[in-house]
C-alpha cells in the first residue's frame, strides 16, 4: 500500500490567492481500486508559490507519508516526517523480460548459445527457469548461492539438465548473453551482449530501457504526474499487482540509440552471426 502524491493546480485570480493565502486548502486522502491488486491512496495536494505544506500531508496521510509516490522533482525535506516510495526489484523484473524476450525473439540455436545472470541478491531465482530452454550453458552469479539449491534439483528433474551457480564474478566472461540485474554494474570486456540497468564499462554491445506501456486497466487509475513506469513499480512491488509482472521495457537502447524491441533482436542476432562466422 501507498499514497501517490497529486498536485493541485494553482488557483487563478486575485480572491483565490488572497484567500489561499490566508485559508490554504488541506490535502485530501482518497482510495483507488486496483485489478489483481490491492488498493492505493491519492493524496490531493494544494500548492502555492510558498511549496507545499508538508506537515499537513503527513497529518493527512498517516503512516502513508513514509510511503509516498512522488511526481519527478518532489522531494520531502529532511525534517518533514515524510519519505519517498522504496522499491527495490521491479527494473530488476523489467530488464530480465526484456532481455527473456529479445533472446527468444533472435532465434538463436540454444546449443551455441550461454547465459550468464548476474542476481547477487537472489531476487529474481523463479524467473531463471524461463531460460533453460535458450541456452546449452545457464549460469548464475549470486552472493545467495544457497537460495538457488531448491532450483538447481528441480531443473535437473525437469530438464535433466543443471544450473551452475558461483558466486565468481570472473564467471561472466565468454558469454554469448548476460543479464545483468544488479545496480552496480561491473566492467565487462570482450564480445557478450550485455543487459543492464547500468552502464557497464568496455562493453561492445549494450543494451538497457526505459518505461513502460501500462495496460489499460492500470493506465485509467493512473494519477495525474506520476511516471508510468514509478506507477507499475509500487503497484508491483507495494500492492501485488501480478499481472504488472509481465512487461518489459517501452524503449529499447543499444549504446545511446533507441530500437523499437523487433528492430533490436534483428541487430542482436546480426551481431552474433558476425561473431560466429
Amino acid at each position: 500500500m501507498f499514497a501517490a502524491l497529486e498536485l493541485l493546480a494553482r488557483e487563478t485570480g486575485i480572491k483565490n490567492r488572497i484567500r489561499n493565502a490566508w485559508r490554504p486548502g488541506k490535502p485530501e486522502l482518497r482510495q483507488v481500486n486496483v485489478r489483481a491488486g490491492a488498493a492505493f491512496f491519492v493524496l490531493s495536494c494544494p500548492w502555492n508559490k510558498r511549496g507545499l505544506d508538508w506537515e499537513a500531508i503527513r497529518e493527512t496521510a498517516g503512516r502513508l507519508s513514509q510511503k509516498l509516490l512522488l511526481p519527478p522533482g518532489v522531494v520531502p525535506p529532511e525534517d518533514s516526517g515524510c519519505a519517498a516510495l522504496v522499491c527495490t526489484k521491479y527494473r530488476q523484473k523489467l530488464l530480465f523480460n526484456t532481455g527473456l524476450t529479445l533472446i527468444k525473439q533472435c532465434g538463436l540455436p540454444p546449443r551455441r548459445t550461454s547465459i550468464t545472470v548476474l542476481d547477487s541478491g537472489a531476487r529474481l531465482t523463479a524467473e531463471i527457469r524461463q531460460l533453460m530452454p535458450l541456452a546449452a550453458t545457464v549460469r548464475v552469479i549470486s552472493e545467495r548461492p544457497e537460495r538457488y539449491r531448491d532450483l538447481q534439483e528441480s531443473l535437473m528433474d525437469e530438464f535433466g539438465a543443471s544450473l551452475l551457480v558461483t558466486e565468481a564474478p570472473n564467471a561472466a566472461q565468454g558469454i554469448t548473453f548476460i543479464l545483468a540485474l544488479d545496480s552496480d554494474c561491473p566492467v565487462f570486456t570482450g564480445d557478450t551482449v550485455v543487459f543492464s540497468n547500468g552502464e557497464p564499462s568496455h562493453c561492445r554491445f549494450a543494451v538497457s530501457g526505459s518505461g513502460c506501456i501500462l495496460p489499460e486497466a492500470y493506465a485509467a487509475v493512473l494519477p495525474p504526474g506520476i511516471v508510468p513506469e514509478a506507477f507499475a513499480e509500487a503497484l508491483y512491488e507495494h500492492c501485488s499487482a501480478a499481472p504488472l509482472g509481465a512487461l518489459c521495457y517501452e524503449t529499447i537502447t543499444l549504446c545511446g540509440a533507441a530500437f523499437p524491441m523487433r528492430d533490436m533482436a534483428a541487430e542482436i542476432k546480426r551481431y552474433c552471426a558476425r561473431l560466429c562466422a
